[in-house]
């Protein structure tokens, strides 16, 4: 994929943020204006000024930090699903 604007189905697409935050800040307008709904800031691609900017977009879902499952992998993947049954 070239952008985010190319994306086939965007308001039926997730986007998981692992950029930098000024990189992030950029993309995290395209997407809003492409019909992104939901959006996942992975640690380290947010800032103070992301999570600003990132709450007067209107995202209908945004997770911000905790457990990162690219990088912990199954074992993140588990531990994130035993906390969303408690």
């Amino acid at each position: 994929m070239k952008s985010i604007s190319a994306l086939e189905s965007p308001s039926t697409t997730s986007l998981s943020f692992l950029t930098p935050p000024q990189v992030t800040s950029k993309s995290l307008k395209e997407a809003k204006e492409s019909g992104i709904k939901h959006v996942w800031l992975q640690p380290g691609s947010f800032d103070e000024g992301v999570m600003e900017e990132v709450d007067g977009l209107g995202f209908e879902t945004v997770i911000a930090g905790g457990r990162c499952i690219l990088v912990e992998g199954e074992k993140g993947l588990k531990a994130s699903a035993r906390q969303s049954k408690m």
